[in-house]
């Protein structure tokens, strides 16, 4: 009786853990999203994630700002906290992230962006809507 008991709080115990690893997996999926890249308006296209926490697409940049419909590559990385960091193909622009905000359905991650080009950090924001 005690065993089933200790096996039956066990696995009460770690279920939850599972899943919570699990839906950190799925936090960052491919779509497409809305962002701000150094303070332009982009479209933020997640292509692929593996499933080490890694993930590339696109930045494709609003219309209306200084760098109209310009595109290019990104490679990123998902932390253990649900930060997140994406580098440009392009160029030596990297924007780093802490943990996700949700608000109402949505997560949003708010960073900054530095590198080659750059007199300093610019904000960074990725807006992705929760699932069903």
């Amino acid at each position: 009786m005690v065993a089933r008991f200790t096996a039956l709080a066990l696995v009460i115990l770690v279920y939850p853990l599972t899943a919570a690893a699990d839906d950190r997996d799925e936090v960052i999926r491919p779509g497409v999203y809305h962002g701000v890249w150094h303070t332009d308006k982009v479209k933020i296209i997640i292509e692929e994630v593996d499933r080490d926490g890694t993930f590339s697409g696109q930045l494709k940049f609003d219309k209306e700002s200084r760098f109209p419909d310009f595109r290019c590559d990104f490679t990123g990385k998902i932390g253990k906290d649900e930060s997140i960091t994406i580098t440009r193909s392009d160029c030596a622009q990297t924007a780093e992230t802490k943990h996700p905000k949700r608000e109402g359905r949505t997560l949003i991650w708010k960073g900054e962006v530095s590198g080659e080009y750059l007199d300093q950090p610019y904000s960074f924001e990725l807006c992705i809507p929760l699932g069903r």
